[in-house]
């Protein structure tokens, strides 16, 4: 394929983000990669991100993956390696979600993984990260 994933995850793939099927490789697939590259990923930890949440290849760099990298790395002061045990950071807003969850956790001198940031509701967030179950204003 030249971006690093097995036959064998394609029929996976396919499933979970059937616009892969008809993803050109060199316009659309393979910007998202190298980007993903010039960040600090391996090929192969690009290729299992893609296994875990196909839907990665289908996001702008410009408004979703470089803003979010960048917060990542620069506000959270987290290694970029974090988003491949948890590629579903992508498909969180910046605004409504990372950030306001973000600077709880700050605010209460707490970390976390990215997935017990963001793979909970709004009320299990509050209830484990927030005051009395309450999220602060």
């Amino acid at each position: 394929m030249g971006i690093g994933v097995s036959r064998s995850h394609l029929p996976r793939i396919i499933k979970k983000y059937p616009e892969f099927f008809v993803c050109d490789i060199h316009r659309a697939l393979r910007p998202r990669m190298t980007y993903l590259m010039h960040v600090g990923l391996s090929k192969r930890e690009v290729a299992l991100m893609v296994c875990r949440f196909s839907p990665l290849l289908g996001y702008s760099i410009d408004e979703v993956l470089k803003p979010k990298v960048e917060f990542l790395m620069n506000s959270m002061g987290k290694p970029i390696s974090d988003v491949v045990e948890y590629p579903r950071y992508f498909s969180y807003s910046l605004e409504k979600k990372i950030k306001p969850r973000f600077w709880v956790l700050k605010g209460r001198n707490m970390e976390c993984s990215l997935k017990s940031m963001l793979g909970k509701n709004d009320e299990e967030f509050a209830a484990e990260f927030g005051e009395g179950g309450k999220m602060p204003l």
